[in-house]
């Protein structure tokens, strides 16, 4: 592989790969803090009850553990590809064979490319003393109702799929949903397993934010990351997508109401 524009990019896409599971692990480490805190309140509600024990009480413990658990098995998955990630920088591939400081890569001609900075990656991942603090994304709720478009959890050829499917009607917890490509027959599904597509107005997501995005020219939905927002006053607003399995590809233009929220407590779960 020549050094060049090709693998400044995949430098970025690396390190922006790498950046984005670290973040993660800050939110699941923040997610298995509160299930350790409930799990210690009910441990003394319990101690303190006299027998016999509210068995509801119990089982809540449980399933706080469980839930503890899985969260740990989302830390070690997140660890592990950003592992990965960092791995695949330090290949000699990545950078074309030629080795070189972090900060600049030297190319054919003795030319420098461009610094590849090393990102910032969260609060449990500081250096002792910095006070970097990453604030949540907060973004508004979408009210769901017939008529929406969802991205929808579905199964396909055995696999596990998110597809752009249209609201129908919604009735005691459940929507009646139907694939955009195919509106016939419909099926019913729990609000865990959709996701709103945003209207035009609503709030762009962020450089370096993770996404769900409909893959060009299908009506599959796939996990990405945000290489670049919409351009201000745009006639027709495209975010640069950068999708998580499309190694070979820097980025590509998707319409800004075909990108919506990761919902990790939606998607993880598969």
């Amino acid at each position: 592989m020549s050094s060049g524009p090709t693998s400044a990019a995949a430098h970025m896409r690396h390190w922006t790969t790498a950046r984005v599971h670290f973040l993660h692990i800050d939110d699941v480490r923040d997610d298995e803090e509160k299930h350790l805190q409930r799990a210690a309140a009910l441990h003394t509600q319990l101690a303190r009850a006299l027998p016999p024990h509210d068995l509801e009480k119990w089982d809540e413990l449980l399933a706080t553990y469980r839930a503890t658990l899985a969260k740990v098995r989302d830390e070690q998955r997140h660890l592990q590809q950003a592992q990965d990630a960092l791995a695949a920088l330090r290949a000699p591939s990545s950078v074309g064979g030629r080795p070189g400081s972090a900060s600049e890569r030297v190319g054919p001609a003795g030319s420098v490319q461009a610094a590849v900075v090393v990102p910032a990656i969260g609060r449990h991942f500081r250096h002792p003393g910095s006070e970097v603090k990453r604030p949540k994304l907060k973004f508004p709720n979408i009210v769901v109702g017939p008529g929406t478009n969802v991205a929808v959890h579905t199964m396909v050829d055995g696999q596990h799929a998110w597809i752009w499917a249209i609201v129908k009607t919604v009735k005691n917890g459940l929507y009646e949903v139907a694939d955009i490509e195919n509106e016939s027959p419909a099926f019913s599904v729990t609000e865990h397993d959709i996701i709103p597509l945003p209207p035009p107005n609503y709030p762009d997501f962020p450089q370096g934010c993770t996404v769900m995005a409909c893959y060009p020219d299908t009506t599959a939905f796939y996990k990405a990351v945000v290489v670049a927002p919409p351009k201000k006053g745009s006639p027709e607003p495209m975010y640069q997508i950068q999708f998580f399995d499309d190694d070979n590809v820097p980025f590509r233009n998707v319409p800004k109401t075909h990108v919506t929220q990761y919902v990790s407590d939606k998607i993880d779960r598969m």
